[in-house]
């Protein structure tokens, strides 16, 4: 059976949960996400809280991050880890979405953003060989010390060198390599064949929480 799909916000919804909020804040209490669940049936304390941080509270920024928006986000994850919600309560500007965005590609101190070396090329290609363009599941699965973006971009290098360095020019046949949606082909030497479908882990990283 499919997962259900979860309810879309309607304007009424988020205008009650203003108005929750609001009146919170102008009794002085702390935000009580259960008391405000009780106004909007149907849905629970955690999706009250997530859709307020994502969607309805004022006063986010868009665009690029501050010095001291980074110092918080930092100070929030090592508080909260990845709980985003969470942690955007500490960066009070930026939605979840934005906080796990800008640690997971840009902040996290276990990225690796030294040179791609040839065995991470190999196992790049060996993965959208698998998965296609699913960049983040590539990334969890086969470089997880890189990030999705990252992942990205370097396979964009490596399409863009297809034609000349990685696959041999065959007249005999029609190119597929100009097809985008065709994965790059390369040789994988037998002996790292075998290893290609288990990620690869940098011994240098140590675990950040």
């Amino acid at each position: 059976m499919a997962d259900r799909q979860p309810r879309r916000w309607t304007s009424e919804e988020d205008q009650v949960l203003r108005e929750q909020v609001d009146s919170q804040q102008l009794q002085g209490i702390g935000r009580d996400w259960c008391q405000v669940a009780l106004a909007l049936p149907g849905r629970t304390n955690k999706d009250c809280r997530k859709r307020w941080h994502n969607s309805v509270a004022e006063g986010l920024k868009k665009g690029q991050w501050s010095k001291s928006e980074d110092q918080l986000l930092t100070h929030g994850v090592h508080r909260f880890g990845s709980q985003w919600t969470k942690v955007a309560t500490c960066v009070n500007s930026r939605s979840a979405d934005q906080c796990a965005k800008r640690w997971q590609q840009s902040l996290d101190p276990r990225l690796d953003r030294s040179e791609w070396r040839d065995d991470e090329d190999i196992a790049l290609l060996a993965a959208v060989e698998r998965l296609g363009r699913h960049w983040k599941d590539i990334q969890e699965q086969y470089l997880p010390y890189r990030s999705k973006n990252c992942v990205k971009n370097r396979y964009s290098v490596l399409s863009r060198r297809n034609a000349t360095q990685l696959v041999p020019y065959d007249d005999s046949v029609e190119s597929s390599s100009s097809d985008p949606g065709t994965p790059l082909q390369l040789e994988i030497n037998p002996s790292f064949a075998s290893t290609s479908s288990q990620p690869l882990y940098n011994a240098s990283h140590t675990s950040f929480f």
